[in-house]
């Protein structure tokens, strides 16, 4: 279940437009720069999710956020949705591939799915599940030379019923065109700091021509717990 206490409240963004009800500032020229030294910048689709209104609660139902999708550039809104939980966190992302923009986004607080901009068209992606990842914070890399978004997103989030720490995932990105994206754990199970933005905690760089490898390697800040007398590593579920 997503805790908006664990938020960011003044931390830096990842993305240039940015929720100003959430009064998280656009991401600092410095970590713009650290991100296209690495081989990656930040996304220059510019645009904002604008929570509107709250629903009232009703016995045993959470209230319904709605959501307005504006453009940055002269604040239009160009299109509108509806969340199944009373805060947004950080749970829309634009992004750029192939000519086209898209964001990644969350209907449900159990689910991820692409919208295609500026139609705000639902592409596809996860469908709600009572055990499902819930999504707080999306992070895409962009190519600092194509300006496209890599084939790999992240999510940050947990799974509904555990310790709400929040976890990293990777979302595979390659058909987003199609409104296929598929979410997977291959960087095991790794715990964020709290209050910590994804833009804090991850940085992807390119591999050096010369390396042995290609593409891309990422680098994540992650929280770390241990037993003190054994050295034995502990979950949060465990302290």
């Amino acid at each position: 279940m997503p805790n908006p206490s664990r938020t960011p409240s003044a931390v830096p963004q990842t993305i240039l437009s940015w929720d100003s009800s959430a009064r998280n500032p656009p991401l600092h020229l410095a970590q713009r720069r650290r991100l296209e030294r690495c081989g990656t910048r930040v996304s220059a689709v510019g645009y904002e999710a604008r929570p509107v209104a709250v629903d009232p609660i009703r016995r045993g139902v959470w209230a319904t956020l709605r959501v307005e999708v504006v453009r940055s550039e002269d604040g239009a809104v160009v299109g509108s949705y509806e969340r199944n939980y009373p805060s947004l966190l950080r749970t829309f992302f634009p992004f750029a591939r192939g000519g086209r923009e898209f964001a990644l986004y969350s209907t449900d607080y159990t689910a991820t799915r692409v919208m295609e901009l500026p139609s705000c068209v639902d592409l596809g992606g996860e469908e709600r599940s009572p055990g499902g990842f819930c999504p707080v914070e999306y992070f895409v890399p962009t190519d600092a030379d194509s300006g496209d978004a890599l084939d790999v997103g992240f999510v940050a989030g947990c799974i509904w019923g555990d310790d709400s720490s929040w976890k990293l995932q990777a979302l595979n990105l390659s058909r987003v065109e199609e409104g296929c994206l598929a979410r997977d754990e291959r960087f095991g199970y790794v715990e964020l700091p709290d209050k910590a933005s994804l833009s804090d905690v991850l940085v992807v760089r390119r591999h050096d021509s010369s390396a042995d490898f290609g593409g891309y390697w990422v680098e994540v800040e992650a929280s770390l717990k241990f037993q003190l007398d054994t050295g034995e590593q502990l979950r949060s579920y465990d302290v």
